[in-house]
């Protein structure tokens, strides 16, 4: 605006209409008048008349997201443009719902005080958002966030929809958004004995990039064994592979405890909505096996007394008997049918060992969960067996004579 300041050919009258602004290589304008009599010669004032085109408008904006945002991370852009004194701006922006909101919104901002600079300029500037980032899908995503400014009468800076006098083509600005990580659980079973594994699957959902899984449990006074409140985090776990929730749980009480595990995914260094797996771990089984009957000695192929128990097994469950039987005193078979607290073996022939494996049984939600003893040591019932041996002395003898001795 320092000038060169070329006249306009036929331009003298006291006003002055200037000619259509052209379609391409449009630029801003500025005017001013010079008015000579015999007094002498003054140059009026400058007028300023800003192009406003795709070409000639520019927007600066600040607080754009640096590199991919995790899902439901937010941010606020900024937007200013310089205009002409009689105008104010007002910006407009739209993008994809599915994965920025609000979706859309405007027009918003507000217009600055009037500055010399050459000529009358203000500033219009605006917040955009807060916008809030989400992705479902199972992969990085970018899209684009359209930003219009559109050009007003200046209006007191409260312009209203009759004062617009264009807007301008949009700013694109990308904007790249990881996926939502989920995890899905799956246990073997809800209801486990004690000390034995819950057995928990976890798979996730990303295909373009490896997931972590973070888990915690409760209850780890009255259920000890792996896991508590500080979290344990897996490996990388890639896209169709899955992570087996380690260790065993150990409950030490006498009734049904709860676990609850929490699982939560990570991918890309964001973190999905946690899950929780329920377990009910079985009390532990205990059982004592009491004791049986002692030793016998009997005679070859007769029956034994019966085989009593001295004291009686307990258990914190439904206790059940198996007696068996073993001629070695090594080597044991199960006896059929003898499930009793005692049992009356048959006649023996042979050295024969007898032991008590007493069982204890707790079912919870349909699971069965037993452990096992034997009643103290074997009962062994000897064979008295008796060896009459042989005689040697065969002989002939006279009547009323006296045989040789045997």
């Amino acid at each position: 605006a320092s000038g060169p300041w070329p006249d306009i050919a036929g331009a003298t009258s006291s006003t002055y209409q200037p000619p259509t602004i052209p379609l391409f290589n449009a630029k801003n304008y500025y005017y001013r008048v010079v008015v000579t009599n015999i007094c002498g010669t003054k140059t009026s004032n400058v007028v300023f008349v800003q192009v406003v085109s795709d070409l000639g408008f520019d927007i600066n904006t600040t607080g754009l997201p640096t590199g991919p945002l995790c899902p439901g991370a937010t941010f606020t852009p900024s937007v200013e443009a310089i205009h002409g004194e009689n105008t104010a701006v007002r910006y407009t922006w739209s993008a994809d719902s599915n994965f920025i909101t609000p979706g859309s919104g405007g027009p918003v901002g507000t217009t600055g005080t009037r500055y010399w600079f050459i000529v009358w300029l203000r500033n219009s500037t605006a917040s955009i958002g807060p916008l809030t980032v989400q992705n479902n899908t199972t992969t990085k995503q970018t899209v684009q966030l359209a930003i219009t400014p559109s050009v007003y009468n200046y209006a007191n800076n409260n312009p209203q929809p009759s004062d617009l006098k264009c807007s301008i083509s949009p700013t694109y600005e990308p904007i790249t958004i990881y996926p939502k990580p989920v995890a899905s659980a799956t246990p073997a079973n809800t209801t486990i004995c004690s000390n034995t594994s819950p057995s928990i699957t976890v798979t996730g959902n990303i295909t373009d990039a490896p997931m972590q899984f973070s888990w915690t449990r409760n209850n780890s006074t009255n259920v000890t064994g792996t896991g508590n409140a500080t979290p344990i985090i897996s490996g990388d776990i890639a896209f169709g592979s899955s992570y087996q929730i380690p260790g065993t749980l150990i409950n030490n009480t006498a009734s049904t405890q709860v676990v609850t595990y929490t699982i939560t995914p990570i991918s890309n260094g964001c973190q999905g909505t946690p899950i929780t797996i329920t377990i009910n771990v079985a009390p532990n089984v205990t059982v004592t096996a009491g004791t049986i009957g002692t030793n016998q000695t009997i005679c070859n192929n007769t029956t034994p007394a019966a085989l009593t128990q001295t004291s009686a097994a307990t258990g914190n469950g439904t206790l059940t008997y198996q007696w068996q039987s073993s001629t070695d005193g090594t080597n044991y078979a199960d006896i059929s049918g003898a499930t009793a607290t005692t049992y009356a073996p048959g006649a023996l022939t042979q050295d024969t060992w007898f032991k008590r494996v007493v069982t204890s049984t707790v079912i919870v939600n349909g699971v069965s969960c037993s452990s096992s003893t034997i009643a103290g040591t074997a009962v062994k019932i000897t064979i008295n067996n008796i060896n009459p041996g042989t005689v040697a002395g065969t002989q002939a003898v006279c009547y009323n004579g006296d045989p040789a001795a045997f």
